[in-house]
């Protein structure tokens, strides 16, 4: 017997990613959980359906039964229908409300997203914003779950579970701050020879931030500076530097959001060759939100004024006429 008050949304979805993975290991990756948590909701799902094997597993992967077929074609058809059901009820809260859901990095919520929520509102007053902080690994389940409508900032440079999509919109140049103390201070120029032998904030290990940051010094046949701290671009980062005799790159208008910047110097090169990649990442979901559409086509216009660090968009798309047509 057949015990639907069992089923969950969430089963629905892991059946659909393990059968698409053709693995459980692989679906629970893609799912950003465990092999053993997702083997064990997959038997609960053929418990629940009366003990119907809905996979033959083996040492390759898995594959699906004739039942297991007809159950991913009743599975992705009630997934269809919800995210269907769930885009109009959003639809019917009229042409000015809506809510959107960000997940974004620290350094991107302090510079340029507070901009982007401005123009969502300012043609969609009655939108509602919910924002959630943290790493690109800390956002990426949310969003596979439906609790996220986008990823802003946080850049991610392995794997992508299925159906992700990723797209940088920006390169922006950061300034290169130290202690006003710092001996590189009071240099009129400072080369990459010269910051290679410094001790440094230096990006995450394992991002795309931290592998740019470190072809630029091994272009140059430098090593790069390996610390002795690893941190995300933040107000936490210009604190650090106010106490510590470090390195670091800070959004320059991130050093103007904060009153914390104060004692802090820019160090000046001959040719700034740092940036920060800035990341949207989506999930293909069907009918968005008019909101939820409108937040992403705005984030993408980015793209056309950072080309390779010019940090013009503050200003350009101040122009209403050109943001009228996104």
């Amino acid at each position: 017997m057949i015990q639907f008050d069992r089923f969950k949304l969430k089963h629905l979805r892991q059946f659909v990613a393990v059968a698409k993975a053709g693995s459980i290991s692989e679906g629970a990756e893609a799912l950003f959980t465990s092999q053993p948590a997702l083997s064990r909701s997959i038997t609960e799902m053929e418990e629940a359906l009366g003990d119907i094997r809905l996979f033959d597993r083996a040492r390759t992967g898995v594959t699906l039964t004739r039942n297991g077929k007809k159950f991913m074609a009743f599975a992705q058809l009630v997934l269809s229908n919800f995210e269907t059901f769930s885009a109009d009820l959003v639809q019917d809260e009229g042409a000015t409300g809506g809510t959107v859901r960000v997940g974004m990095g620290a350094y991107e919520g302090y510079t340029f997203l507070p901009n982007i929520m401005e123009r969502v509102l300012n043609r969609r007053p009655d939108v509602q914003f919910n924002c959630m902080s943290g790493r690109f690994q800390d956002l990426i389940n949310p969003l596979l779950q439906g609790k996220l409508d986008l990823i802003f900032g946080p850049v991610h440079s392995g794997p992508l579970p299925q159906g992700v999509k990723t797209f940088i919109v920006a390169q922006s140049k950061p300034s290169i701050l130290v202690r006003s103390d710092h001996p590189l201070a009071k240099e009129p120029t400072v080369t990459l020879k010269m910051l290679s032998q410094q001790a440094w904030m230096v990006p995450v290990a394992n991002t795309l931030p931290r592998r740019t940051f470190d072809e630029v010094f091994i272009k140059e046949g430098l090593t790069p500076p390996s610390g002795p701290m690893e941190i995300s671009p933040s107000v936490l980062m210009i604190a650090m530097l106010r106490q510590r005799n470090l390195v670091g790159l800070v959004h320059p208008q991130l050093c103007a959001l904060t009153s914390e910047s104060a004692g802090l110097t820019e160090l000046k090169l001959a040719s700034n060759p740092f940036s920060w990649p800035v990341q949207l990442t989506t999930v293909n979901r069907h009918h968005p939100s008019a909101a939820v559409s409108e937040t992403i086509n705005l984030i993408k216009s980015m793209s056309k004024y950072y080309q390779c660090g010019d940090n013009s968009f503050d200003n350009q798309c101040h122009n209403k006429n050109d943001m009228d047509t996104v």
